[in-house]
């Protein structure tokens, strides 16, 4: 572990980064400045970048775009300057030796709509979208051109934006104690951001280099937009005089200005409160809006979608012809809003629909004044003030982004000032989408039906430039006064905690939710500790998962730390967010006796209490503390961490989903398994050989008639008390090949589907692990399969890594032939999580044995093929689907075999599971494969449950789960957050 030096450092500048969804912008200030005789609105840097694959240009703004190149442009020698774009590490400066990885900014927006499945754009929009794996390569969304490790995570992008300009401005000011690292650096985040997607952004800028530092200060810090956005407004006035008239301000009365920032990706709503305090103005953040996923991107998809209904195609367009016509869309509003003129002229686009070789071109045509009219109606319409945001539930919207499903802007507005109960006296806007002032003038408008009153407009000083120079200017006020002051007349903006922050506890029969953090809640210099009420004594168990639930208010400020609320609150009241549960595993060194299993060490229930700290950076860390340390313990406890649906990639690595469970005030123990059973599978497995020992074979009918139940009636809590005691025996399984297949049969009963329960990623682990080093009796053919049985069932518990090591093992054995039983295909179907190139390659195998008619197993090799078709994933994440385009292949090559043909009774599964209707464009069929697969289905006269989710969209119920599971579940799993009922 490399150990980081503090060292006294002496910036030269202050950096703010606005690391916004549709552009970047960074912009300067020198801290040797001299209050009064330098201007107060910093720099911004100009940043070189590619226009074309051979144009360079300069501009203030980066486009937030990243384009992955295809080979034959490498060959080309496009892109070959290490200073503006990615290359390799291992030689970044040499450009007759690098090769760009990506490019980012201008000719990725260009690029866009010429190839789009090669673009990413809005990836801080993926920040917070907790239906997918942050942190996971799933970027570019639905492509198929960039499929496997070639994709991006969000934050790896957001990490690329970052870099690219820490190196442009590296290229500027080449002196060492000018760089880039060594300076003081802001990024702001939307004032909505929760704390996860803080992390996130934090995760992002981990690649800049800036260390820790031997000052009260950190180097970096975020700050929220709204409060940057007004910083730059403050910067352009000289006086207080001036300050005050501006905002109608008559002596020492108060005035509340709203900051309306919508931007590409997401509407931000802010209000502060202004006052005078002798010869200055003090300024304090009041309110922040929900985070609402609704901006310029919204507006060209609707856009979009009206134009598709002019191209007069069959069905929807294709995802690929889609996003090129969002792409143009873009280019032609961002035009006609900057340059407005006649409104009566037309504008002509064209779109390819279908693939590029075969499909045919079409022109759409509108007009200004239309693309006004649907802005105007459908995203800033006039609204009452009591207006109710419509809020849907459901899966995942256009390009896989939960937007929100009311589109009106003025909408989200009146809610939130409402909600607030708060008039407004002034208003300062920004962001690309406002940048028209027929829209400023809308929102004033509507403001001013609102409250009888029209309020002042703040004019920022630059709609696109405006968050990056507040930034700067932040960092400059912190450095040089950290009482904390600001510049000339303006103090620095008091903001407290945006959020309450609440803990579920379970007391007795009933969870209760816990105030940790009130609403308003200020930090100071290097972060805060939040003292602890003890209200409840909290316990938790060592050496296995421990879960905290938290949840968050934007509306409730009375509650302080130790209240207790009534969860139906949260569930009534539309202000609440229930945050990733914070996880960990609280490890001491206990119970690693001689003769215990090392995968299982003693666990026991203790004491905790919870350490919250809350960073000037706006970071809010929370630690695990025992109440009672031993030298077994940490004593400042455990760090708790967001679960966000990490890979298993080592034995740190938190588990996906604990189902229901919850961390007790109460004592909590595990289903008490009857000491019988465990003298049964002792006499079988335990250490010491009987003279005359049972045979395996009956122990599970041993176990039946110790519990009474049979066994499909052992419940989730039961099976998994029962594996904690056949675990310790993993290592002696070998006493012979019974032993072995019944161990592995008992183990993958016992532990599946692999989730749902505490502690079930690192059980599973642990057995995969054990089992990944080799079977004793590998010869064995009943051994083998009681093997690929058990990784089938507990296989929805492993992380991408896992299973695309299985897969990797198994598909040279089926390009051979070389498969000895049915169970290794159905092991195949299960590995959702699977690397999708690796998918892709037991697909073509797949597709062409059962084409070619190898009949040995052909009823299961259909089945696999038809679950790693599907159009819906059982467990896994929806970035694990494959592309249609990968699928439509294969039912080219499907569609030549005979309905008549009795050797293929399962291929309707495949025309089922692959042509499902789903409500998600990206991962839908086109209509002329999806017409493919329903004519099959007609022809052979299947089941109308097959033919039906061809038809239309049906959700997918509990029965198909299990069909899909291959067995019946386990009583009381939860699944994709709907309660499975036997």
């Amino acid at each position: 572990m490399n150990t980081v030096v503090l060292q006294e450092r002496k910036p030269r500048y202050a950096i703010g980064i606005d690391l916004g969804t549709s552009h970047c912008a960074l912009a300067y200030k020198s801290l040797k400045e001299v209050e009064g005789q330098v201007s107060r609105l910093p720099n911004v840097l100009e940043i070189q970048q590619w226009a074309s694959e051979t144009t360079l240009v300069k501009s203030p703004l980066l486009p937030s775009w990243y384009y992955v190149p295809p080979k034959s442009e490498l060959k080309r020698g496009f892109f070959q300057s290490p200073v503006v774009t990615g290359g390799n590490e291992e030689s970044p400066g040499d450009p007759t030796i690098d090769r760009p990885s990506y490019v980012v900014g201008r000719v990725a927006r260009n690029k866009a709509s010429q190839t789009p499945g090669r673009v990413i754009h809005s990836a801080k929009s993926w920040f917070c979208a907790n239906q997918v794996d942050r942190k996971g390569k799933i970027l570019p969304w639905a492509s198929s051109e960039v499929i496997g490790q070639d994709r991006k995570s969000p934050v790896d992008v957001a990490a690329a934006y970052l870099s690219y300009l820490k190196d442009q401005w590296n290229e500027n000011f080449p002196r060492d104690e000018d760089r880039f690292e060594n300076q003081e650096i802001t990024i702001t985040v939307p004032a909505s951001f929760d704390e996860v997607a803080q992390r996130l952004t934090l995760d992002a800028a981990a690649t800049l280099g800036v260390v820790p530092l031997a000052t009260p200060l950190p180097s970096l810090r975020l700050l929220e937009e709204p409060q940057a956005a007004f910083y730059s407004w403050l910067a352009v006035h000289d006086s207080l005089e001036q300050q005050k008239q501006d905002l109608g301000m008559q002596s020492t009365e108060e005035k509340i200005i709203l900051v309306c920032d919508i931007g590409g990706g997401t509407s931000d709503f802010s209000l502060f409160k202004a006052k005078s305090e002798g010869t200055a103005l003090h300024f304090e953040r009041i309110g922040v809006s929900e985070h609402i996923l609704l901006g310029g991107d919204n507006i060209d998809l609707a856009i979009a979608h009206d134009l598709e209904v002019q191209i007069g195609s069959a069905g929807a367009l294709p995802h690929k012809s889609f996003a090129s016509l969002t792409h143009s869309v873009r280019a032609l509003k961002e035009d006609i809003l900057e340059n407005q003129g006649d409104f009566g002229q037309v504008h002509t686009l064209g779109v390819v629909v279908g693939e590029s070789l075969f499909g045919s071109s079409r022109s759409v045509s509108i007009t200004k004044q239309k693309m006004f009219d649907l802005i105007l109606e459908g995203f800033f319409p006039k609204v009452p003030l009591n207006h109710k945001v419509y809020r849907a539930k459901g899966g995942l919207k256009q390009i896989g982004l939960p937007y929100a499903q009311d589109s009106a802007m003025t909408g989200h507005l009146a809610e939130f000032l409402n909600t607030q109960q708060a008039r407004v006296d002034a208003v300062l806007m920004v962001g690309g989408t406002l940048t028209p002032m027929l829209l400023q003038a809308r929102i004033l408008d509507q403001i001013e039906d609102w409250q009888g009153y029209r309020p002042r407009h703040l004019a920022a000083p630059s709609m696109d430039l405006a968050i990056a120079q507040g930034a700067a200017l932040y960092g400059y006020a912190r450095f040089l006064d950290q009482k904390p002051r600001g510049f000339g007349d303006v103090s620095l903006i008091e903001s407290g905690y945006p959020r309450s922050v609440y803990l579920e506890v379970q007391r007795e029969q009933e969870s209760v939710l816990v105030c940790l953090i009130p609403k308003g809640f200020k930090g100071s210099s290097g972060g805060t500790t939040l003292p602890q009420r003890e209200r409840d004594t909290l316990t938790a168990w060592t050496n296995r998962p421990v879960r905290f639930q938290l949840w968050t208010a934007r509306t409730r400020s009375t509650d302080r730390p130790g209240d207790l609320i009534d969860p139906k609150t949260a569930q009534e009241d539309s202000g609440w967010t229930m945050l990733p549960a914070l996880m960990t595993t609280l490890k001491e060194d206990r119970g690693r006796s001689k003769g215990k299993s090392p995968y299982l060490p003693q666990e026991r229930q203790i004491p905790v209490s919870l350490a919250l700290n809350l960073a000037e950076t706006g970071i809010l860390s929370v630690h695990c503390v025992p109440s009672e340390p031993t030298e077994e313990m940490p004593r400042k406890g455990w760090p708790l961490d967001f679960n966000l649906r990490f890979e298993s990639q080592g034995e740190e690595a938190p588990p996906k989903s604990l189902g229901d469970t919850k961390l007790v005030t109460a004592k909590q123990d595990r289903v008490a398994v009857p000491e019988e059973l465990i003298q049964a599978v002792n006499l079988v497995y335990g250490k010491k050989i009987q003279v005359d020992p049972p045979s395996p074979k009956s122990l599970i009918k041993d176990c039946e008639r110790i519990l009474g139940l049979t066994r499909d009636q052992w419940s989730l809590e039961l099976l998994r008390a029962i594996w904690s005691s056949l675990g310790l025996h993993g290592t002696r399984r070998g006493r012979s090949e019974v032993h072995e297949a019944t161990w592995l049969s008992l183990a993958g009963y016992c532990l599946r589907p692999g989730f749902g329960f505490p502690g079930d990623e690192a059980q599973v682990l642990s057995l995969w692990r054990q089992t990944e080093e080799g079977l004793v009796f590998p010869k064995d053919r009943t051994v083998v399969d009681q093997f690929w049985i058990m990784q089938r069932r507990i296989c929805g518990g492993l992380g991408a890594t896992e299973q695309t090591k299985i897969l990797t093992k198994l598909i040279p054995m089926i390009r051979k032939g070389e498969v000895p039983s049915a169970e290794v295909f159905k092991l195949v179907g299960a590995l959702e999580r699977a690397d999708q190139s690796e998918k892709l390659k037991i697909g073509m195998v797949l597709a062409q044995q059962i084409e070619g008619n190898r009949p040995k197993f052909m009823d299961d090799k259909i089945w696999a093929l038809a679950r790693i078709a599907s159009r819906v994933m059982l467990y896994a994440e929806p970035e694990h689907i494959l592309q249609p385009s990968f699928v439509e292949t294969w039912c080219q090559q499907l569609a030549k075999i005979s309905v008549k043909e009795k050797a293929y009774p399962r291929l309707n599964l495949f025309w089922a599971f692959a042509a499902r209707r789903v409500l998600e464009r990206e991962f839908s069929l086109s209509e002329k494969a999806t017409a493919l697969a329903l004519s099959k289905l007609q022809e052979a006269k299947a089941p109308s449950e097959l033919r039906a989710v061809v038809e239309k969209h049906v959700p997918v119920d509990y029965k198909l789960k299990v069909q899909l599971f291959g067995e019946s579940l386990p009583l009381g799993l939860t699944l994709q957050g709907a309660e499975i009922k036997l």
